[in-house]
């Protein structure tokens, strides 16, 4: 979706509190202590993924989780400070397609 839509909105990824620590899933990667250690695996997230877009990390007191229910993943839309459109939680629940049909009426109302 960035790839296709970045040109018209910018797009970021927050890294919250890790959502499935090792050993409960079978991840190497364990609950953060420090935030070096968030910084750590969000960088790990970036060289795995390779996302398109900056990647933001959440404070230790997980400030950005609380305040947008992020946990495990969610996507927002902001203006001006406003969340216009609020994501189901994810991967399972939140509707993609609703996202783009968005984002086309956005961006026809804008041109």
């Amino acid at each position: 979706m960035a790839e296709k839509y970045g040109e018209s909105m910018d797009f970021t990824i927050v890294y919250l509190a890790e959502a499935h620590p090792f050993p409960n899933f079978g991840h190497k990667l364990e609950q953060h202590k420090t935030m070096a250690e968030r910084i750590q695996a969000a960088q790990m997230f970036k060289e795995k993924f390779d996302p398109k877009m900056p990647v933001l990390v959440d404070k230790m007191n997980n400030a950005l989780m609380e305040a947008y229910y992020g946990f495990p993943e969610r996507f927002y839309v902001i203006i001006d400070g406003e969340v216009v459109l609020a994501g189901d939680e994810g991967p399972h629940y939140y509707d993609l397609a609703a996202l783009e049909a968005w984002i086309k009426q956005y961006n026809n109302k804008t041109e």
